[in-house]
């Protein structure tokens, strides 16, 4: 009886662990979705509040846009910053996922006001183990030299698509194309961030103050891998 009861509780532990997936779309809602293949999110910050590790975030094809900031820092203004390790965020099979920052000039002002530099995708320290795989990022916009000059001339020139201090993360077929920032910034001790088969072009400064700060790829933390990019 007692070895009847564990295997039991060893399904129910085993069932109530099981992976989901969890889907968003652009016609999707944050509010009314509830995350099915046919009633998704909107957006991936939402996916991230209701997922766990080891769940799978599926994006349907589309162009996403006008996105919200989702945290800031005395230099950065966060579009997605992701905090939940064990995560995975993928294209829907073989459907086209572009996220698209437009040069938005909202992403980098406080109160119509330059301030910021921008990452688009932010991974921040002690997160682990999430991958992202099949989509593109683009537009992502950085400070003029206007914008610049007037905060004194203090050095926010550099934007980024991908900011991941974190650990084991993984980049699988992702393209980062016309932005005024980097394409791909890993940085952090003992990070071992990877990416494969990824792209980054077209990546280049607005002006004098950004021109020459736009690399493709850049391998600040240690560990770091580009397989075939």
């Amino acid at each position: 009886m007692k070895s009847l009861f564990k295997y039991i509780c060893l399904i129910i532990i085993l069932i109530s662990t099981k992976s989901a997936d969890i889907y968003m779309a652009t016609t999707g809602n944050d509010s009314t979705g509830n995350g099915s293949i046919s009633n998704p999110y909107k957006t991936l910050m939402k996916c991230q509040e209701v997922a766990n590790s080891g769940d799978k975030v599926i994006i349907r094809g589309g162009t996403y846009t006008n996105f919200a900031i989702s945290d800031s820092d005395a230099n950065y203004n966060y579009i997605f910053k992701f905090t939940k390790s064990g995560i995975t965020y993928q294209g829907y099979e073989n459907e086209k996922v572009v996220f698209d920052f437009e040069f938005n000039s909202k992403y980098k002002m406080n109160n119509n006001k330059p301030t910021k530099r921008v990452a688009a995708f932010h991974i921040a320290k002690n997160v682990q183990d999430i991958t992202f795989r099949d989509f593109d990022c683009t537009r992502v916009p950085v400070l003029t030299y206007d914008e610049v000059a007037a905060l004194g001339g203090k050095l926010l020139t550099q934007s980024e698509c991908f900011q991941s201090y974190g650990k084991n993360i993984h980049f699988n077929r992702i393209n980062a194309y016309n932005n005024q920032g980097i394409g791909f910034y890993f940085l952090g001790t003992n990070s071992y961030n990877v990416a494969y088969r990824c792209d980054a072009y077209n990546n280049v400064g607005y002006d004098q103050a950004s021109i020459g700060n736009a690399d493709g790829f850049g391998a600040h933390g240690s560990g770091a891998k580009f397989i075939e990019c």
